[in-house]
């Protein structure tokens, strides 16, 4: 406890509690205290700050029993520092918040899910996008999300569960409404840092508008090459380099 503090023993036994405990502790003692006297139920086991010799305060984690010591009541304690771990689970969670952020305002459709195919995280246009009403589907099962989906996005879940990636270019998807989005999709495995699969994550793009331009564009030419090709005169076209580009 001594060293947990920075002090010798000998420091530590001409000090009082006033010194070590913090603001935040000393309120936090108090506070027992009077839950105590008042006759409720104080649990035995808390988490608090204590400061150090060098004014640093650290998190500790506290177990402690009332005990007889030669006739008066004593506390007997058990405290265990714990500021390298509670810093790490704030940067873990720091991560997992900064990682959400991101996701969520992508201007991609993208949907995290864990093994059991269970939304992770997920970004405002995918929800959007695939027309979700529901406010709140983070834990949900994604087949639960969309119960009708068509069986080759299932075969597509389990290929990426096993390791392979899978994308399209082109490819159409029916909303519940029956109306039809073409859409760019890949689906991939993600890792634990075991090396272990942990789930699946699904990027897509609705790419309806670029596919009615090109359909538009290539009936376009087709239309043209046919009228070039029955018109009574020939034709040439060439660039402003004067390259050919058509000839009937």
């Amino acid at each position: 406890f001594a060293r947990m503090l920075g002090y010798s023993i000998e420091e530590l036994q001409q000090i009082s509690f006033s010194q070590i405990f913090t603001d935040k502790a000393t309120r936090a003692l108090y506070e027992r205290q009077k839950r105590r006297k008042a006759g409720n139920s104080v649990s035995h086991n808390y988490q608090t700050t204590f400061r150090r010799k060098d004014g640093s305060v650290i998190d500790v984690d506290v177990n402690y029993e009332i005990i007889d010591y030669q006739g008066n009541p004593a506390t007997f304690a058990i405290i265990r520092d714990f500021t390298e771990q509670k810093k790490a689970a704030e940067a873990l969670k720091h991560s997992h918040d900064l990682l959400q952020y991101i996701i969520e305002y992508s201007n991609s459709a993208i949907a995290v899910h864990d093994r059991d195919l269970r939304y992770i995280y997920v970004s405002r246009q995918y929800l959007k996008q695939y027309k979700v009403t529901e406010k709140e589907i983070i834990g949900k099962h994604h087949y639960d999300v969309f119960p009708d989906l068509p069986e080759k996005w299932r075969v597509v879940h389990q290929k990426a569960l096993q390791g392979e990636v899978s994308k399209a270019d082109n490819d159409p998807y029916v909303h519940a409404d029956g109306s039809v989005d073409w859409t760019r999709w890949e689906c991939r495995p993600w890792y634990e840092s075991d090396g272990s699969i942990g789930g699946i994550i699904v990027y897509t793009e609705v790419i309806t508008q670029q596919k009615k331009e090109t359909d538009a564009l290539k009936e376009s030419e087709a239309r043209f090459r046919l009228f070039a090709e029955l018109a009574p005169v020939g034709i040439v076209i060439s660039d402003k380099e004067e390259n050919v580009k058509y000839v009937s």
